[in-house]
Formats: structure tokens, C-alpha cells, sequence
């Protein structure tokens, strides 16, 4: 379900930007942090790639480009050292890469007040010197959503979805992964309501509208494994509809090549 899952977050991606660009909201979430901590061992570096040139670019479509249209980007470079991401998605508007450190991860049969508070204290040394190192320096006008602040330079390498996928827990490489068409009923966040007096009121917005695009959705007559759980399951490029017809997964652009199984 690897990219079928990933055709949800995108959509769950394009939903959060929808929201928090509205102008009620633009000023209140200034970054959008995509992706927390992926396991990019498993996922493939070129892959999480291709994954985030996507997810800009779906950010950037509902947002327009340059200083103040919508949040920074925010990405996290996963298992991988930070100088793996040097110079990707250069160009690319208001992009950051994250990095965090995990101080500990505590028994809680041992969490006492004493190990929570030294645990606290580490942190906030360590973040606060982070914190410095971190708005150092002279940045690049595009960086910041100035002049030549567009899509990434470098996007046509990696193309959506990815050419290639690999540790897909399934039995074979011989399938085709089960994808979603998108054809479902837009999802939009609700606006707020309040009351005013005995009226109840609802903010409305012209900015940027809500919910344009269909919803990822199941091809009719095929079926899905559990989206959390679908290790060593088999799959087949066609699907047998319930009235003895045949429907298939299918993509707008070139299927993956599974190149490995184990996770």
C-alpha cells in the first residue's frame, strides 16, 4: 500500500495547505512540516525525493509562489546524514530541511521526576544552541521566497510517482502495488463558526478555495489490503469487478518498477 498510502498523504498535504493559507490563518502557521521523521533506509533517498518535489509542487499549486503566499516547506532528511540533501531542490520556493535530535527514549518504569527533569534540561541545551546555529548565515533570495524563488531546479530527476520503489513486504515483484483513482468527493477542513448574539456566523474566504480537488478513492471492483497492515500480501494488476467485469489499478504517470521486497 506504499503508494497508495503516499496518494492519501498528498491529498491530507493538500487539505492542511487549503486551510492554513487562508488569510485568517496565513499569518498563524508559517510552516508546514510534510513528513516527520521517514524511514528513508526503507523508503529509498531518491524516492523521498520524488516525494517531496510532489508535495511542493502540490503546496505551490494551491499557494502561488514568492513571500508571503502560504507557509515554508518543511522536510526532514530521515535516517540519512544532512549532507545527502545538500543542494536538492534547489530554486525551490521557501524549503526547509529539518533536522532533530532525540535526547532519550525512557522506560517508563524508570521515568522518576529526577531522570524526566535531567532528560528536560538536556534538551533545552541542546535545542537552544541548535536554535542559534540554526538562523545563521546569508541566505539566497529564493530561499526566502524572493527573486528566482520557483519550483526546484533539479524536479525533472525526480519524477512522481518515483520510477522505481523497493521494499514492498509483498511475495513478488511480479505485481502491480494497489493504487487509488481520484474520483472521491473533495475533503475540506470546516470554517470556523461563532455566535454573535443569537446569530450563528460562519468566516468565509474567497482567497484560496476549499476542497477543489476530487478525493483519492478505491477503483471500483478492486480490492485493498489493510492500509497499515498489507506485508506479504499478493496482488494482481487487475481486480475482477462484482458483475464479472475487469478493472485494473491504475496511474496517470508510468508505474513504479518494484525492485525489492524486504523491508
Amino acid at each position: 500500500m506504499g503508494i497508495a498510502n503516499a496518494q492519501r498523504t498528498l491529498y491530507y498535504i493538500r487539505i492542511l495547505t487549503e486551510f492554513i493559507s487562508q488569510p485568517e490563518w496565513v499569518n498563524v502557521v508559517p510552516m508546514l512540516s510534510i513528513l516527520p521523521s521517514p524511514a528513508s533506509s526503507s523508503i529509498g533517498v531518491d524516492q523521498l525525493r520524488s516525494f517531496y518535489v510532489e508535495a511542493h509542487r502540490t503546496i505551490r499549486e494551491i499557494t502561488g509562489y514568492g513571500k508571503g503566499l502560504g507557509p515554508y516547506v518543511v522536510i526532514d532528511y530521515g535516517d540519512e546524514g544532512s549532507e545527502v540533501f545538500q543542494s536538492f531542490m534547489n530554486g525551490a520556493d521557501r524549503v526547509v530541511i529539518e533536522r532533530h535530535g532525540y535526547i532519550d527514549i525512557i522506560d517508563p518504569e524508570v521515568a522518576t521526576p529526577s531522570v524526566l527533569t535531567e532528560v528536560a534540561r538536556k534538551f533545552c541545551v541542546v535545542g537552544a544552541e541548535l536554535d542559534q546555529r540554526s538562523w545563521d548565515g546569508t541566505y539566497s533570495a529564493w530561499m526566502t521566497g524572493g527573486e528566482g524563488a520557483f519550483v526546484a531546479t533539479d524536479a525533472a530527476q525526480f519524477p512522481w510517482p518515483p520510477a522505481t520503489i523497493s521494499n514492498t513486504g509483498t511475495v513478488t515483484t511480479s505485481l502491480a502495488l494497489p493504487t487509488y483513482t481520484a474520483t472521491g468527493s473533495p475533503v475540506k477542513l470546516p470554517l470556523p463558526i461563532y455566535t454573535k448574539g443569537e446569530e450563528i456566523v460562519g468566516v468565509s474566504h474567497a482567497m484560496v478555495p476549499l476542497g477543489r480537488v476530487p478525493a483519492p478513492t478505491p477503483v471500483a471492483g478492486c480490492d485493498y489490503p489493510d492500509a497499515w497492515d498489507a506485508l506479504n500480501v499478493e496482488f494482481t494488476p487487475l481486480c475482477r469487478r462484482e458483475l464479472g467485469g475487469i478493472a485494473s489499478y491504475s496511474l496517470e504517470a508510468p508505474y513504479p518498477t518494484i525492485t525489492s521486497m524486504n523491508l
